[in-house]
């Protein structure tokens, strides 16, 4: 199927059961896509940090795993193709072993916007 999803841009939309993808292509210009997101902060066993980050990278519509220090050990990125739940995605990840507890929060459309790090700014000065 394919959705239009602005003058210029498509995107196919397959569904969770084949791998929750959303494949995008530009005709002139760059594609928009708000897709539905999450962050799913997890709590894992003693010593399963790495373990549980590695499983759940493999999931398909995880975006990223970010092993962190503080109430959680791992905060995972989630994101699944317009018409999709992240639902399934979540349930994928709950499923491993090692982890637990979870604690999940879901994006608001269109409230994302990325920096620009600490790069440009050069070495640290005195």
């Amino acid at each position: 199927m394919l959705e239009k999803l602005s003058a210029i841009a498509y995107s196919v939309m397959l569904p969770c059961e084949v791998g929750c993808r959303a494949i995008s292509f530009n005709i002139g210009r760059r594609a928009y896509r708000h897709m539905p997101g999450a962050y799913v902060m997890i709590t894992t066993l003693p010593g399963m940090e790495k373990p549980v980050l590695e499983e759940i990278a493999q999931i398909p519509g995880v975006i990223s795993v970010e092993g962190v220090y503080g109430e959680f050990d791992l905060i995972v990125r989630v994101e699944v193709p317009v018409g999709n739940t992240v639902d399934f995605v979540i349930n994928k990840i709950r499923k491993v072993s090692g982890i637990k507890s979870t604690r999940t929060v879901s994006s608001i459309d269109g409230e994302r916007k990325s920096g620009t790090g600490m790069d440009y700014l050069g070495p640290p000065s005195d």
